[in-house]
């Protein structure tokens, strides 16, 4: 059952730590009874405007929450959660930038080693911040490289993490090593690139990227053995189109694959990286005025599709052996606001997040009942907000993040935890 209502039932531990780290917590009124949990965190600040959060959940259910707090000047925050979806601590990762608001929003990945990466662009300068669960604490953030726009980040389980990001003279990425820090900046791509992707598992890293100038989406693959490769065709997009396309990658030892799913004029297409065989090449999933596509893998190979098609939200799966399967429609063609996120966890469990009619919708996905009604979790949601959501493999829990307007002053990161079926 997914609900959200304003009653506080932290325990005290948790309550003294919340007042010591500057942060209220709210929870919903199943929090109590063991069902549904923990859905906000704000800032206590006088003055507060919140922008972009975004969520990882390691294997295990360890979730962290990065994002950026306007007070007089930009900050960028991260507010970390046990595997039950109870709050930890909130920690404050850039110092305070002198002159004009130039952060660009944080990316953030948790792995189930325990440790886990915030990025963000900082005066044109690409910085990252790393926690160790050794120490238990978040780093003074690396300078790591010049860049423009946002980078984006994705560990592999082993506390190896990547970062790729836009700089002037291509594209670039930097690896991160327990224990000796990140490892150099390379040059993926000379030609100029934007709006990265990237996800990785067991060592090996896969990037995607838009290529503006020839409009098409290029990829590289990282190993350890060989390093970057050199980049690869994944899609053509038409003359008019934009880089409307998302990757992911499933967290299997035995058959690890990779999966872009993009719209190229009113169609939505899959393409696949196969080990051994490179990217498989488009097969259809859609024509029907598509945009602002969303995919997310399960451990299986099966991908999870979630798009904007006429005016409504749509979801699709495609299986690896069976193709594309059934579509589901939500919502009606005059209410859709465009953020939309999905996220996959154990096989048969996805989780798809929505804006519309200035609320925000989800729909969960398990084996034995297919996909639930669809919920609304906030009516209190800031207008253009994002909206992301995160799922566990193993604990099989996910949480969805936003930003909404609070009670008292300001605007504040909505969550909604999602309890395991």
């Amino acid at each position: 059952m997914l609900t959200l209502s304003l009653l506080s039932c932290l325990p005290s531990n948790q309550s003294r730590l919340a007042a010591l780290t500057g942060v209220v917590c709210v929870l919903s009124m199943s929090a109590c009874d063991g069902n549904t949990t923990k859905p906000a965190v704000r800032s206590t600040a006088d003055v507060t405007t919140v922008k972009a959060p975004v969520v990882a959940m390691s294997v295990d259910g360890l979730v962290s929450v990065a994002y950026e707090e306007d007070i007089t000047r930009s900050n960028v925050y991260v507010a970390d959660y046990g595997e039950d979806g109870s709050f930890v601590e909130r920690t404050r990762l850039s110092e305070r930038i002198i002159g004009p608001k130039s952060n660009i929003p944080p990316v953030v990945a948790r792995d189930a080693s325990g440790w886990a990466i915030v990025s963000w662009n900082s005066e044109t300068r690409v910085v990252a911040s790393t926690f160790n669960p050794g120490t238990g604490m978040w780093s003074k953030p690396d300078s790591i490289s010049g860049g423009i726009g946002r980078p984006a980040v994705a560990m592999d389980g082993s506390g190896r993490g990547w970062l790729i990001w836009s700089a002037s003279d291509g594209m670039r990425a930097s690896c991160f090593v327990p224990g000796g820090g990140w490892q150099g900046v390379v040059i993926v791509d000379s030609d100029a690139g934007n709006t990265p992707r990237i996800a990785a598992q067991l060592g090996v890293a896969t990037a995607v990227w838009f290529s503006s100038g020839a409009k098409r989406i290029r990829s590289s693959r990282y190993d350890p053995a060989g390093g970057w490769s050199a980049p690869e065709l994944v899609a053509t997009i038409a003359a008019t189109g934009g880089p409307e396309f998302d990757l992911a990658m499933n967290r299997s030892a035995a058959n690890t694959m990779a999966a872009v799913v993009h719209s190229r004029g009113d169609s939505l297409f899959i393409n696949r990286y196969i080990p051994g065989s490179g990217w498989a090449g488009d097969i259809n999933g859609d024509a029907a005025d598509i945009s602002n596509p969303v995919c997310a893998m399960e451990p299986s190979g099966v991908v999870t599709a979630v798009y904007e098609r006429a005016g409504r939200l749509a979801i699709r799966r495609y299986d690896p052996g069976f193709g594309w399967g059934s579509l589901t429609l939500h919502g009606d063609a005059t209410a859709f606001d465009g953020s939309i996120d999905v996220a996959a966890g154990a096989d048969g469990f996805a989780v798809g997040a929505w804006e519309d009619s200035q609320q925000i919708m989800v729909t969960a996905l398990t084996p034995t009942s297919g996909w639930s009604p669809t919920t609304v979790v906030s009516t209190q949601l800031v207008s253009g907000t994002t909206v992301g959501v995160a799922a566990s493999s193993g604990a099989g829990t996910a949480m969805v993040v936003w930003v909404e307007a609070s009670t008292t002053t300001g605007t504040r990161v909505g969550m909604h935890w999602i309890p395991a079926p």
